[in-house]
């Protein structure tokens, strides 16, 4: 009796324990959840709900991509179903963004549905509900455990509320199985239903919503006035559009109550929509007014479009912004209604389609650039501007470095090596000549030194060797510099602790290439003494055009020095003083070849009396010859002085060009060209064929690494890392975070020819 007592109290705690940790679990997995997404219980389910869009899958589709997945052992109908196996964490994703949903504003509710297997009990195995942002980022997560029944097909089905706040056309949501206790079983007829209001039934059960973004299809014509222009003859998406032929005649009408919107002061209003012309140059105006309670137009702006050039049968988009004066918000009431619409100026005939309006200053988003694609422009219909958007759009494409697309620059099976940190010591430069005249890679890491290089037998990077320094060398506040100091055609790497630099040279001894090759690096010490300390910024260029680099050494109050290695020693070259602010705390610098293929330039940027300016430098028969650039048609610098400046090497061009990037509350990249009439923005690179929706500029930490590894053209290696520190600086990071849609990764990019 007293045995089974204890059997049965060992039981109940057993339970307790698994329920607490399951509570934990899901209070405790997802940190950044913000909770726009929750559980629907069973008894509080929205009523008179209507279905706005249906997913259906029965996995009875294979291919290439699916077929390990899809196996036709135990179906609930048909032939096939989806399997899921303890080598599995993830599967039977569905991804769907919410401008595909038709009237994305009235969607409440997402329902999950399908028919469940399990192999055995085993419990943690989940179907998971996200919410992401257009960057990816997860903004909303849910999940629920799958039933532990076992040796029967069970019925599964879970219910989501989604907030009003969060329907923009640029998030999406993501659901999956989430294989967390690696368990085994079968998901057959995955059905994912998107339910919304009936507003024919019930218009009253909703409060009005608080929101500031819309979206307006034109297929639910219930929030919609003006409706006789619907036509179904031609549209942007879905089925219908506004047709409008007539002189003073108007498109749909889009009203909100003031109240309905924002409950702040709104400064702007930015609205956009697209148009389907059937004659050229239609002249139309896209309008924003204000309506009060008995229909009076008491505020009116509009946009025309008589000069932009519209093509005939081709849908086009337009932007307008609006800015409100307080004199002119100050006479609006909480009832009085902020309208959009197309108003036709002549007998034009044009079609009208998805409306977006942002009430109130909107915030830019990271990764969200303020350009345009202006390679779909025909190059006659557009003059462009080489110092103002929009630019044209350049691509970055993605090569395959098979790291398995991991946070390593080398993972291949049970090898991985280079789990490279943004803020390291990189640096990139043919050091060992091991890689037949491409550039080779150099990462510190504690006190070791690490060399890579590009295998293009094997299409991936290796490791060359490794050298690890004395801990004395390599100090927190050491700094580094990189060239061929010594005229070898080789370079070198200066070390300075402060006052005291070591200059080495680098010998890798392989046997075979290709192989790794992880600790026969050596160092060879060349120099060591004062040369200069760490206040000085220095930077490393062949300013004389002959075989040997020199060194450019500028202090806080603007001597600047050019310093060359003897072979023994280093001399001064020639020195000039420089205004402070040239080389000061407000500034950025770039070195390549310019102008110039034997030898290399300056360019530096600063920032004073609130204007930007750029300078050069350069050596001329060793002298340093200093001058503001911009002379030509318009004095320009096209450079902030908090980028950072690469220089570049691409595809039929003769001299290098300068890549520009930040990445601080906004991600920014920019090619800047450069010729006798200064500087011009060529185009603003785009990344393309990464994997899933890993994108480098929606990353957090990110670290780019110019270098020719592959070939005499510029690549761009992107280490791509999310900081989970609370007060990250954009810097330096102490703890990583790996999010599901963004890995932490390491990716090899090329600029398109």
């Amino acid at each position: 009796m007293i045995k089974q007592f204890f059997v049965f109290l060992l039981i109940i705690l057993a339970l307790i324990y698994v329920g607490l940790g399951i509570s934990f679990y899901k209070k405790s997995f997802k940190s950044k959840s913000s909770g726009v997404i929750s559980k629907q219980k069973d008894d509080i389910i929205q009523p008179n709900l209507i279905v706005l869009q249906e997913i259906y899958n029965d996995f009875e589709k294979v291919n290439k991509e699916t077929k390990y997945l899809i196996s036709s052992e135990k179906p609930f109908s048909g032939k096939n179903s989806f399997k899921l196996l303890p080598t599995i964490t993830y599967g039977a994703e569905i991804i769907k963004s919410f401008s595909e949903i038709p009237t994305l504003n009235d969607l409440r509710q997402i329902e999950v549905s399908f028919k469940n297997w399990n192999v055995a009990i085993e419990e943690g195995t989940s179907w998971v509900l996200e919410l992401n942002d257009r960057d990816g980022n997860v903004i909303g997560w849910y999940s629920e455990f799958l039933p532990v029944t076992i040796n029967k097909w069970e019925k599964c089905s879970f219910h989501f509320n989604i907030k009003t706040e969060f329907l923009n056309k640029l998030n999406r949501i993501k659901t999956y199985v989430w294989n967390k206790n690696k368990s085994t079983c079968y998901i057959d007829d995955l059905r994912i239903r998107f339910l919304g209001i009936n507003k024919e039934i019930n218009n009253t059960i909703f409060n009005p919503l608080n929101q500031s973004s819309f979206f307006f299809d034109l297929e639910n014509n219930s929030s919609l006035e003006m409706i006789e222009s619907l036509s179904d003859n031609v549209s942007h998406s879905g089925k219908y559009s506004s047709y409008v032929n007539g002189k003073n005649e108007s498109s749909v009408l889009i009203c909100k109550n003031l109240i309905q919107v924002m409950n702040d002061t709104i400064q702007t209003i930015g609205a956009s929509v697209w148009l389907y012309p059937l004659n050229n140059n239609p002249e139309c105006t896209f309008v924003f007014e204000v309506r009060n309670s008995q229909n009076e137009q008491i505020y009116w702006n509009g946009k025309s479009t008589a000069k932009m050039n519209l093509k005939t049968k081709s849908w086009q988009k337009i932007n307008a912004s609006f800015n409100l004066a307080p004199e002119d918000y100050r006479k609006f009431g909480p009832d009085d209604r902020l309208c959009i619409y197309l108003f036709n100026n002549n007998n034009s005939k044009v079609y009208a389609d998805d409306f977006e309006i942002s009430f109130g200053t909107i915030p830019e988003q990271r990764g969200i650039q303020n350009y345009v694609d202006m390679n779909s422009i025909e190059p006659d219909s557009y003059n462009y501007n080489r110092h103002h958007p929009p630019f044209r759009i350049s691509l970055l494409q993605r090569e395959n470095i098979h790291n398995e697309n991991s946070q390593f620059l080398i993972k291949e099976d049970s090898i991985q090596f280079g789990n490279i940190k943004p803020d390291q010591f990189i640096t990139t430069g043919i050091f060992t000549g091991i890689a037949d005249g491409k550039d080779e890679i150099l990462i510190l890491s504690d006190n070791t030194l690490e060399l890579y290089y590009y295998c293009s037998d094997k299409m991936r990077f290796i490791l060359g060797g490794r050298h690890s320094f004395d801990k004395k060398i390599i100090l927190a506040k050491s700094t580094f510099l990189t060239g061929d100091f010594d005229g070898n055609k080789k370079s070198d790497l200066i070390i300075t602790t402060g006052t005291v630099s070591y200059l080495y040279s680098f010998t890798a001894d392989l046997k075979i290439k290709c192989i790794y090759n992880p600790s026969d690096l050596s160092a060879n010490l060349l120099w060591s003494g004062n040369l200069f300390n760490n206040n000085v910024k220095t930077i490393s260029g062949n300013f004389s055009g002959n075989s040997y680099n020199e060194i450019l050494c500028v202090d806080t109050k603007g001597n600047c020095i050019i310093k060359k290695f003897s072979g023994k020693e280093w001399t001064d070259l020639c020195k000039k003083f420089l205004p402070p602010s040239v080389f000061g705390k407000s500034s950025t610098q770039v070195c390549g070849k310019f102008f110039s293929v034997t030898k290399d330039v300056v360019i530096s940027a600063n920032h004073e009396n609130n204007k930007t300016t750029c300078s050069l430098l350069e050596l001329n028969n060793n002298k340093i010859v200093f001058k503001n650039m911009g002379a030509g048609e318009k004095p320009s610098c096209p450079f902030n002085v908090d980028e950072i400046l690469y220089p570049i090497k691409l595809s039929g061009k003769n001299y290098e060009e300068v890549l520009a990037f930040k990445n601080q509350w906004r991600f920014e990249l920019k090619h800047v060209g450069i010729d006798s009439k200064g500087f011009y923005v060529s185009s603003v690179p785009e990344f393309i064929n990464y994997v899933s929706d890993q994108n480098p500029k929606y990353y957090e930490f990110i670290r780019l690494v110019p270098g020719r590894f592959t070939g005499n053209e510029t690549q761009l290696l992107c280490i791509l890392r999310n900081c989970a520190d609370q007060n990250f600086d954009g810097k330096h990071c102490n703890v990583y975070d790996s999010i599901p849609d963004l890995p932490n990764t390491i990716q090899l990019y090329n600029f398109s020819k």
